[in-house]
């Protein structure tokens, strides 16, 4: 009996050792353990426990696992799908990441009032629905809320920095311009060194000719290497000061770096027009 009362309190003793280890010393962080705060959207997760929208949750399949642990609420769809879920649910979820038509069937089917997903086909849609709008932005993940379920109508929207509208910022004036670089100092302060971030603000920065921001935003993007999204505002850059070659060499550039060619065409197209114009 006193062999087993002793194991147990040595057993107490230990696990309460490791508590102070973790809970004093962050021994998560020390020894690796804990959530990588590079692999997962975090921030994101914190914004939406905090000012969760109403409605059911929409996700994509591959944060689902993660949405579980971090929102502790039902999801969408998770990893399990191939134990959990039947083929057709996961084939509707599939093809409204592709169709809008599909999206807004399976929005209404389901009465989805949020989103929370990656960066990726799903959120393209979503960002092309006028009924959903985007209220977080980082390299991780994106949340909409439905315009109609929304707990709080005045939250800020991130409508200019949608993703999905990056190529319409560089063109911005008046109003909208207004407007963009409102939802920028937003964003700015909330993920300051962000990818996404970086984008928008050079975007913005070639709209508004702010020729120092546009010029620190590029040089941090370019330090993980070109993209088909530094190529194109290279471009639009080059376009708005009279670069047309180089604006044309930009563009024809963004196939190689993964962009899409025929979009690539048109730009190319457009600034060699300008060449051949008189002068």
């Amino acid at each position: 009996a006193w062999r087993r009362l002793g194991a147990a309190a040595a057993g107490l003793a230990a696990a309460w050792g490791l508590t102070i280890l973790v809970a004093e010393r962050h021994l998560t962080r020390e020894i690796g353990t804990g959530v990588d705060p590079a692999a997962y959207p975090i921030a994101a997760c914190r914004f939406a426990r905090e000012h969760r929208p109403p409605g059911h949750l929409l996700n994509d399949y591959d944060l689902g696992s993660w949405l579980m642990f971090c929102l502790d609420e039902p999801v969408f769809i998770d990893q399990r799908e191939w134990s959990l879920y039947p083929e057709p649910f996961f084939q509707r979820l599939w093809e409204a990441s592709l169709r809008p038509d599909r999206l807004r069937a399976l929005v209404d089917d389901y009465d989805i009032g949020w989103a929370f997903v990656g960066h990726g086909p799903l959120a393209a849609q979503l960002g092309g629905d006028p009924r959903f709008r985007l209220v977080w932005l980082d390299d991780g993940a994106l949340i909409y809320e439905r315009r109609e379920h929304a707990a709080a109508p005045d939250r800020p929207e991130l409508g200019w920095l949608d993703p999905t509208r990056l190529g319409a910022l560089p063109a911005l004036d008046g109003g909208p311009l207004v407007e963009a670089k409102a939802e920028l100092a937003l964003q700015l302060a909330r993920s300051p060194d962000g990818r996404r971030t970086q984008l928008a603000r050079a975007a913005v920065a070639i709209a508004a000719d702010d020729e120092g921001a546009y010029r620190d935003a590029l040089v941090r993007l370019l330090a993980a290497g070109p993209s088909t999204e530094t190529a194109f505002l290279a471009g639009q850059h080059a376009m708005k000061h009279g670069e047309w070659a180089h604006a044309a060499e930009l563009f024809a550039s963004i196939p190689a770096l993964g962009g899409d060619p025929r979009f690539a065409a048109e730009l190319e197209a457009a600034a060699r027009e300008h060449l051949r114009a008189p002068r």
